[in-house]
């Protein structure tokens, strides 16, 4: 017995450790209980190692940290199917209020809405997967719980989405007359005509004198982070990101960057990362 636990410590759970978080501006928090929320909110690092071994700096981060990370209860999901987990079913409970950005013409909006039911079905690889189904016959591009104070306004300005920033790229862009831009460092291991094999990637916001990191990655596997989304969706007149940034091709990670909760000298501030994995 005691030879078999020895095998599991040696051999299994360096398997289990493939997805590290840490803050690349970690700040002190007064309130303690708050410390470990907080180190999360500026950045993400994700790590993902071809050798299969990881040092005890990241570890630690495994053990103190988890995938799915919520800042005072906000959560940002979309309208589509998850694996069967307690987390997913979480945030499809049923007729819970919560918030959806719809398309509306030119613009968007936000609005209250609820999910009537879950729908569970069995997907080719043999493990269940549900979906939710809205009260609204409008297809919602993103869900959010908890998100308390949103733009109500019927248009919102935005920013054209659906774009990456890759190594030495920058995108200069306006928003309520106020200049900001975005950009990338990291180490280009391979050119490819799709998605460059990139390792210590680090996306910047920059306005003004203020610069941030945003989003840090070790590496990336066949993907990209991806500017999903920008505008104005908690009502401070300044830009907010909804980001997609998965270190691995069957997973999906989706973050939420909010102005308003931004302390200090930073420009946004990360309240919800939502995870899940699509591997058979």
């Amino acid at each position: 017995m005691f030879n078999k636990i020895n095998l599991i410590l040696k051999y299994v759970f360096p398997i289990l450790i493939c997805s590290l978080f840490v803050s690349c501006n970690v700040k002190q928090n007064k309130d303690q209980d708050n410390n470990e929320a907080q180190s999360m909110v500026d950045t993400v690092l994700q790590v993902t190692s071809d050798s299969g071994e990881y040092d005890e700096e990241y570890t630690a981060f495994y053990e103190k940290y988890f995938n799915n990370f919520s800042y005072e209860g906000i959560k940002v999901f979309q309208n589509m199917s998850y694996n069967d987990t307690e987390y997913s079913r979480e945030l499809f409970h049923i007729m819970d209020t919560i918030v959806g950005l719809f398309k509306t013409g030119n613009g968007y909006n936000l609005k209250k809405c609820w999910i009537e039911k879950v729908n569970v079905f069995e997907n080719p690889c043999g493990f269940d997967e549900i979906e939710p189904t809205l009260n609204t016959k409008e297809n919602s591009l993103f869900l959010f719980r908890g998100l308390k104070h949103y733009n109500r306004s019927a248009v919102i300005d935005t920013i054209p989405g659906n774009f990456t920033i890759k190594v030495r790229e920058k995108k200069n862009f306006n928003f309520n007359s106020i200049s900001y831009q975005l950009s990338a460092e990291g180490k280009i291991i391979q050119k490819d005509k799709y998605n460059d094999e990139v390792k210590d990637y680090k996306l910047y916001l920059t306005s003004g004198n203020k610069t941030q990191c945003i989003v840090e990655m070790k590496k990336f596997n066949d993907t990209m982070t991806k500017i999903c989304w920008i505008g104005d969706l908690d009502g401070d007149g300044k830009p907010d990101f909804i980001v997609s940034s998965p270190d691995w091709y069957e997973d999906y990670r989706m973050l939420l960057l909010l102005s308003s909760y931004a302390e200090d000298d930073d420009l946004v501030k990360l309240v919800s990362i939502t995870m899940a994995s699509f591997a058979c």
